[in-house]
């Protein structure tokens, strides 16, 4: 049974949870590691006792499926009364409790875009994805008030600047940490009732953003001294939404955000293309009914 959940949180969480979590990880490819981080990221394979079978943090299709045919290996070998464990309620909290059921949940899809020189290696396919959640009252607030054709309102600028600050960010090749809502040049998102149907509204939404950051940090990881740095990402918004009036949701989502990012981050893997280079973001209705959280849920303030 295949599970994903934010690995800090697995790894700091004073619960049932955590413990298992732990000690399962302890087992595996980071164990006993505290230097140069104590990051336990990557796929564990484990029994559902918490017995480990085998791991490894790798993006690499073969690498990992030679880890599972060991972990595999491993669950045969195991004798029967290892395999399982009487029930237990791990109890705890996790931020899947924050899930917006009567909001909207959009899935943010990111890529470099054709414009620079080709890498010649998985970097010139490499794309990422992240989760944005809206409240119900956040999702009303993209409609105009009278919902009469041609209306145009400001979309609130509070959920403009949560998404630049924390999704519209470089992640395209790895980990990048939000922007600080003090970075946030520029927010602005409009949406416009372009056509009145049954039941429905058809909104037109146009934009833009600009994020910048500035100071002392590693662009390689652990392999460079920190110095300073600046990185940005700045895009124009254009897209169209659909919106029942009946079901107060959206039932069709798709918003465009293309433009550019420069500078790096300390797992972002740029350290050696930290000029000015196209981005493209597509942002829709999450068709998964996995209640994956916002890479910065905690930036939330829920």
């Amino acid at each position: 049974m295949p599970a994903a959940d934010e690995v800090h949180q697995l790894s700091t969480r004073k619960d049932a949870t955590g413990d298992l979590f732990r000690l399962i990880a302890e087992k595996g490819h980071y164990a006993g590691r505290t230097k140069p981080t104590s990051t336990r990221q990557g796929i564990y394979a484990a029994a559902p006792s918490g017995a480990f079978l085998a791991s490894i943090n790798s993006r690499n299709p073969r690498a990992v499926e030679k880890m599972l045919r060991e972990a595999l290996a491993n669950w045969e070998a195991m004798p029967e009364s290892e395999r399982f464990a009487d029930h237990q309620d791990l109890g705890g909290q996790s931020w899947s409790r924050l899930y917006p059921e009567d909001g909207m949940v959009l899935q943010i899809f990111s890529r470099d875009l054709p414009g620079k020189e080709a890498s010649g290696d998985w970097r010139d396919l490499a794309w990422n994805q992240d989760f944005a959640w809206f409240r119900r009252g956040e999702v009303l607030s993209f409609i105009p008030e009278s919902r009469k054709l041609g209306e145009r309102i400001e979309v609130d600028p509070k959920l403009v600047r949560r998404l630049s600050s924390l999704h519209l960010v470089d992640n395209v090749r790895g980990q990048v940490p939000p922007f600080n809502d003090r970075d946030v040049r520029e927010a602005e998102l409009t949406a416009t009732i372009t056509a009145i149907g049954n039941n429905t509204l058809t909104l037109r939404l146009k934009g833009k953003t600009r994020a910048e950051a500035s100071g002392v940090w590693s662009v390689n990881g652990h392999r460079d001294t920190p110095k300073d740095h600046h990185r940005g990402v700045a895009c124009d918004l254009l897209g169209e939404a659909v919106f029942n009036t009946d079901k107060e949701r959206f039932t069709s989502f798709e918003l465009v955000a293309l433009g550019e990012r420069w500078g790096g981050a300390k797992y972002n893997a740029r350290a050696d293309d930290l000029g000015r280079g196209p981005i493209g973001y597509l942002l829709t209705l999450s068709r998964s009914d996995a209640r994956v959280a916002p890479a910065s849920i905690w930036r939330y303030g829920w």
